[in-house]
């Protein structure tokens, strides 16, 4: 028995033995497990990556498209391959699942069929008209310039629409030929087969000129649909790159696009102003350096001044720029010199904002970031800087000591030297310098008792010119950011050597004690500190990790709303601009501005629906909406639905249906507009988001009624694209959408299905949804809702009115737009109109009118000197008998419903929502024609 107790001892530790080993290898061969070599296509014209040897893997890489790479593998541990070749070879190959991510490339519907995107866009690019640096016959000054000239396109581009939409726009007759593959392209514009050709803003060909630009793009990282897994960890290694870095794109593209051949670019007014002056004069100061000096032999400037402008000189393709210096002893002769034109420009100027204001200047963007120095004399406390030594004439000591030490004390003193020694006899605690500026100013080992710190804040210096002179601004921040970095830091670096007066040993060597003091000290409270909270750190570390994901979801989802409502909101707005350009430039033609209308109102009507949306979501937030309490049909709402998307559900070919199951009582209470909204919310959604020929089916049941209560069901079904399991979870919250490159096709905040939970939650009514990709959605919503057992007799339907002859109207409107625009309206129906212009006015008109002189007054209500209200109020008041019978019509902005309330209780009849809709206003007007003298 003992023998056999020890032979299954001894296998018992063997298999413990080997239980452990395993547990000790799996992180092992799970770290392997995850290492996954990645195929990434590169196109040869895309100028996303850079390397020894053009179209090969070599030792040396960089550019935009690499760097991305390589952030991203920190986070996912991939390792790559490079394959390089035109747009079409690379298309195929990803395709076929031979590559799994193509970089750089543009978002187009039909491309999205055959590839993955990633949410989140790589980056921007403009997309630019070309032509040879030899060529005066086309420019952007002269748009007829393009006619019978030949533009060249690469044949993969999905920019061939553009392209031809803008020639049209512009009426231009050119002709567009498809190159194959960007080698061609190139040749094709040097031998002369091409006048010009389409590239990005990214080219650096120097032998091509940028002319004009006609779009701008984002482009993403493309995946191969056979590689899902590819984007989800792609796309979660973006998350995390951008939450770390919210500019993360921006930076890179500073860091690879700044200097490229498009950002070269001089505008008509630019060009013209440069050809009018034969000079840029330059102004700067003596004894600046490194930023500027004048050089005692030449007379000529030295420093930072001369690299920036020397490098400019044949910087813009077609203009060689000239300058003229002068120098000056001090700051007040420089900015004298401006402010009397004797000089364009001067430098270096503090680029602070608020000081170039007082000065009526302008600014450029920041040429050099400054550090600064304090020179201080023994320890350095919280009373050194309690009295500062500022030199006379400079602007950036003065205008940092009162920013970022406004309790100080300024002492000022005539030279560099006196500041110095006012320090070294104690007269103040410290004097402040450039950090470049410093060994210029003094030599430290005259002063041994005197140390330096750097401060926490460094200073902007720009070049400053005339508020007026805003296109010089516009050349000089031009050349500001075409300037090179390295080149400015190597001035910099060559005439200053600015250095510290003691090193780090001797810092220790006289403080010793202090430091093992400080040093013990601090050891010991960390020791404390993390004994007593490591319990609690324990207990609470899931909590807090829950809470910061949560906080940091908000946060994007906010952060990306606000991103797409600037996208969402630009969109329209730039095409109401430019649409109305168009129409102006084309009067005598019109078809283009029959066109150019077109799109006017598409657009507004998107810009109307956004500024709706987020203004119920902040209702809805706050808890300011307020459900109505009133009698409705049930078939009024189910006649809405089928007539409200009637044009957009013909346009897509839609098969639509409505069933009504069970509906026994017709006849109901509640908030018939909110339930109108909540359904029409999901069905709009259908639409938008429906197949082309698809279908669309609303079906409405009445569920079992109780006493004086009932429940009706809404099931909405589309054969749509549908929605992943995932994204259903978060369908209603704000600001969410589930793919957010599909903004451009399908417009939209975001907040519609939020709107629509709010809401139902206020009604004590239900929401659930049923989505498959690619199969379609179902949502079901149910509502309770108030039988209406107090039903009055049935009235003859009353006729409405078909037009407005005959009846005089008082219009209140202080919106000259808006006045023209409803008095248009108006007159168009036959109604005679006066314009009164605030409250007050109104009050003065009707009161000086006879009786019954107005039939109708449309009233406005946020308005200066009296609102709607209150004229409402005094009109209602008038010892007259017209006054209590007159028919007032709120006509505003204000749509929800307790503006409708605070309408009604100040004596209005009715509210009408502007836009005014002349069909709506004619329906209500019909029920107060016994008011109206011409029905009498």
């Amino acid at each position: 028995m003992k023998t056999f107790l020890y032979e299954m001892h001894k296998k018992l530790n063997l298999y413990i033995l080997f239980f452990c080993l395993i547990m000790i290898l799996l992180p092992v061969s799970a770290a392997k497990a995850e290492e996954r070599e990645i195929r990434v296509g590169f196109a040869n014209s895309s100028k996303m990556i850079s390397s020894d040897t053009v179209g090969q893997d070599s030792e040396y890489k960089t550019g935009y498209g690499y760097d991305y790479l390589q952030d991203i593998a920190s986070y996912t541990g991939w390792t790559y391959k490079y394959v390089y070749g035109e747009w079409s070879e690379l298309f195929e190959l990803l395709s076929e699942g031979e590559l799994d991510i193509l970089c750089g490339v543009s978002y187009s519907f039909a491309r999205s069929t055959q590839m993955y995107f990633s949410q989140k866009p790589m980056g921007t690019e403009g997309y630019y008209i070309y032509v040879k640096g030899d060529n005066d016959d086309i420019t952007a000054d002269n748009i007829k310039s393009f006619d019978n000239k030949k533009i060249g396109i690469n044949a993969g581009s999905d920019k061939v629409e553009k392209l031809r939409n803008w020639i049209i726009l512009n009426g231009i007759n050119a002709e567009v030929i498809a190159a194959d593959g960007y080698n061609e392209l190139k040749s094709g514009l040097m031998s002369g087969k091409y006048d010009a050709i389409l590239d990005t803003e990214t080219s650096e060909n120097n032998q091509f000129i940028p002319i004009i630009k006609i779009d701008d793009s984002e482009y993403y990282f493309a995946i191969s649909k056979k590689y899902p897994d590819i984007k989800d960890e792609l796309e979660k290694a973006q998350d995390k790159l951008f939450s770390s870095d919210p500019y993360y794109n921006q930076n890179l593209q500073y860091k690879y696009y700044r200097n490229v051949s498009a950002r070269k670019i001089l505008d008509s007014d630019e060009r013209k102003w440069l050809n009018r002056h034969m000079y840029i004069n330059v102004g700067y100061l003596k004894h600046m350096l490194a930023f500027c000096d004048e050089d005692e032999e030449t007379g000529e400037p030295i420093g930072v001044i001369k690299t920036i402008f020397d490098q400019s000189v044949n910087r813009f393709p077609g203009f060689s720029i000239k300058y003229k210096y002068h120098a000056y002893d001090n700051l007040t002769q420089m900015t004298n010199a401006l402010k009397n034109e004797e000089v364009d420009c001067i430098f270096p100027f503090y680029g602070d904002k608020w000081y170039a204001d007082k000065q009526n200047f302008s600014v450029t963007r920041m040429v050099v970031d400054s550090p600064i120095v304090a020179v201080y004399k023994e320890n350095y406390t919280d009373k050194t800087m309690t009295r500062i030594a500022i030199k006379k004439q400079s602007n950036y000591q003065r205008i940092y000591a009162k920013i970022y030490y406004p309790k100080s004390k300024v002492v000022i003193y005539d030279t560099p030297q006196e500041c110095i020694k006012a320090v070294k006899d104690g007269e103040v605690g410290a004097t402040i310098f450039s950090a470049y500026r410093v060994d210029q100013v003094f030599n430290l080992s005259k002063y041994d008792d005197l140390k330096t710190v750097n401060l926490s804040s460094s200073v902007p210096l720009s070049i400053a010119t005339n508020r007026s002179n805003t296109t010089l601004l516009s050349i000089l921040n031009k050349i500001v950011l075409l300037s090179d970095d390295s080149e400015i830091m190597r001035t910099m670096m060559t005439y200053s050597n600015a250095k510290q007066n003691f090193s780090m040993s001797q810092f220790v060597r006289e403080n010793a004690n202090f430091i093992i003091i400080c040093m013990s000290v601090t050891f010991l409270i960390v020791i404390l500190l993390c004994s007593a909270q490591l319990n609690h750190v324990k207990k609470n570390r899931a909590e807090l990790a829950l809470a910061k994901e949560d906080a940091e979801r908000a946060n994007d989802a906010k952060s990306n709303f606000l991103a797409r409502m600037s996208h969402d909101i630009r969109t329209p707005m730039n095409g109401i601009m430019g649409m109305t350009r168009i129409a102006k430039e084309n009067v005598s033609e019109p078809k283009k501005v029959e066109f150019a209308l077109d799109k006017i109102d598409s657009a507004s009507n998107q810009l109307k629906n956004l500024i709706n949306d987020v203004l119920d979501m902040s209702k809805l937030e706050s808890g300011k909406t307020i459900l109505s309490y009133e009698p409705f049909n049930i078939n009024d709402i189910i006649t809405n639905l089928r007539d409200v998307f009637s044009e957009a559900i013909a346009e897509k070919g839609i098969e639509f249906e409505i069933k009504k199951h069970n509906i026994i009582h017709e006849e109901l209470i509640g908030s018939p507009l909110h339930i109108q909204r909540i359904i029409q919310n999901i069905e709009s959604n259908a639409i938008k988001y429906n197949k082309p020929n698809g279908s669309l089916k609303i079906e409405i049941e009445e569920l079992n009624a109780i006493e004086d209560m009932t429940r009706f069901r809404f099931t909405i079904s589309d054969t749509g694209i549908g929605m992943s399991k995932e994204f259903t979870e978060h369908l209603f919250e704000p600001f969410s959408r589930e793919n957010d490159n599909a903004g451009t096709e399908y417009m939209g905040t975001g907040l519609g299905m939020a709107i629509t939970k709010e809401l139902l939650e206020l009604m004590n009514g239900t929401i659930s949804v049923d989505s498959c990709q690619g199969v379609g959605t179902e949502f079901v919503v149910e509502i309770p809702l108030d039988i209406n057992k107090n039903i009055s007799p049935e009235k003859n339907e009353e006729k409405v009115l078909d037009n407005l002859s005959g009846i005089k109207i008082l219009l209140v409107e202080d919106n000259e737009i808006n006045a023209e625009i409803a008095k248009y309206i108006l007159n168009g129906a036959g109604a005679g109109i006066e314009l009164a212009k605030d409250g007050k006015e109104a009050v003065e008109a009707f009161y000086a009118s006879k009786e019954y002189y107005y039939d109708l007054i449309l009233m406005d209500v946020m308005m200066p000197v009296m609102n709607g209200y209150e004229a409402t109020r005094q009109i209602r008041s008038l010892d007259r008998k017209d006054a209590k019978e007159v028919p007032i019509i709120a006509m505003t902005a204000n749509a929800f419903t307790k503006d409708k309330q605070d309408a009604i209780e100040a004596g209005m009849n009715e509210h009408v929502a502007k836009p005014l809709d002349i069909k709506l206003l004619l329906r209500v007007i019909s029920r107060y024609k016994d008011k109206i003298s011409r029905f009498r």
